[in-house]
């Protein structure tokens, strides 16, 4: 399966914001969060097990920040949002 978005989903905030993802592992486990990767709801995190059966849910690992080295420059791959970025 290939996902593509293009500039007109990820160029926008609020748009790339209200795209969702989530992957399960069928023993209820899951990683879940947006498409740019901003951790908007308190189930979103990419490691998420199911240590204590049957909803006792440990999130293990939220978010990553990646970011890439080109020559002598750094970009960011990862999307912060704050309380005070919301007003």
């Amino acid at each position: 399966m290939k996902l593509d978005f293009g500039r007109e989903v990820c160029g926008k905030t609020a748009v790339s914001e209200s795209r969702e993802w989530i992957v399960t592992n069928g023993i209820g486990g899951y990683a879940s969060g947006t498409i740019n990767s901003s951790l908007s709801r308190r189930y979103h995190g990419l490691l998420l097990a199911a240590l204590r059966k049957p909803l006792g849910r440990t999130l293990l690992l939220a978010k990553l920040n990646e970011t890439v080295e080109y020559g002598d420059r750094t970009y960011p791959l990862y999307t912060d949002r704050r309380s005070a970025d919301l007003v």
